[in-house]
């Protein structure tokens, strides 16, 4: 089975200041398709005084050890997912709490709250552990205050204003994929580990039933770039992807069907004798209901304020005072 495996990068950079000269140094990694990482250090000296400058690049390229499916380094991928939810686009638009706390010390956020959120506390609440783990992680989402066990999402990217503009930014890297066994005992690691085989996700949202909430067999998964979400949903259509529960790769199992979101919502519009509904008319409608929501309270928040005020009128009235002493 082929599976989707991009290029990512981290890069980590420090600069010294020695009178006139200035020296910085630059080391990148990137996580190659074979698995493999590449590390290269840029280190760029520069003598203000003298103009001597100098500039030189050390590649190394190191591969893989056995070691890379172990109990160990299951954990600290499955640490470095988690923690990147927390700070990714979906959970910070949506979680108050942590959206709260990042406009603190510059968004710097402490582990000890961290390791008090379930998933996290699950995985492990060691704060060593949960560095040197982040340590490793390619995305560039995080910055690191080892000294301080303190981290924060990178400042250069922007958390979304809004649920509304979350849900622009995710329309096309976000896929439909049903299928899967309606069952209890589906839970949301066992379509982590599946999905993982295909390359990173943003986030995966397992869909349930309104009423019930049990898992009615599909879900909705982000992945990072639109790109990404197109060459999953092409797979999808040369190469049969089937779950079946244990990650391993072999045919047996539940078949899964995929389209990206939009289709499918264009789709589940049609089936329902709708005309058709884009993306930008259902957000004016959904605008547009809580818009006359809003204008329904704010005239019960006047019409109740002036029945009070009317109800308590003491215009004109006599007030008798007693007990002043001169």
């Amino acid at each position: 089975m082929t599976s989707l495996q991009s290029q990512s990068d981290s890069s980590e950079s420090s600069t010294v200041v020695n009178g006139n000269v200035v020296t910085t140094t630059t080391q990148s990694k990137t996580l190659n398709n074979d698995n493999t990482i590449t590390t290269t250090t840029t280190i760029d000296k520069t003598d203000h005084g003298n103009s001597d400058n100098h500039c030189t690049t050390l590649i190394q390229t190191t591969s893989s050890t056995a070691g890379d499916n172990s109990s160990g380094d299951i954990l600290n991928k499955k640490i470095i997912r988690q923690i990147e939810y927390y700070f990714g686009d979906v959970n910070m638009v949506r979680d108050k709490f942590l959206k709260i706390e990042s406009e603190k010390n510059d968004g710097w956020i402490p582990l000890s709250i961290l390791t008090t959120f379930n998933r996290l506390k699950s995985l492990t609440t060691d704060q060593d552990r949960i560095m040197n783990a982040l340590k490793q992680s390619f995305s560039g989402l995080l910055q690191l205050n080892e000294s301080e066990n303190k981290i924060r999402r990178d400042p250069t990217k922007p958390i979304p204003g809004s649920q509304q503009e979350l849900e622009s930014l995710l329309k096309n890297r976000t896929v439909y994929v049903k299928g899967f066994p309606k069952s209890s005992s589906i839970t949301l690691d066992n379509l982590l580990q599946f999905f993982e085989k295909y390359g990173s996700t943003d986030n995966i949202q397992m869909h349930r039933h309104f009423k019930t909430k049990e898992f009615n067999g599909a879900a909705f998964v982000v992945f990072p770039t639109d790109k990404d979400a197109i060459k999953f949903v092409e797979l999808s259509k040369q190469t049969p992807l089937i779950f079946n529960g244990s990650g391993d790769n072999n045919n047996t199992g539940s078949q899964l069907e995929c389209e990206l979101q939009e289709d499918y919502l264009t789709r589940k519009a049609n089936e329902n004798g709708n005309e058709f509904s884009s993306y930008e008319k259902r957000q004016k409608d959904k605008q547009e209901k809580k818009d006359k929501r809003k204008e329904e309270l704010n005239k019960m928040t006047n019409e109740h304020a002036t029945k009070l005020n009317q109800e308590h009128n003491l215009t004109g009235a006599l007030i008798h005072i007693t007990g002043i002493v001169n």
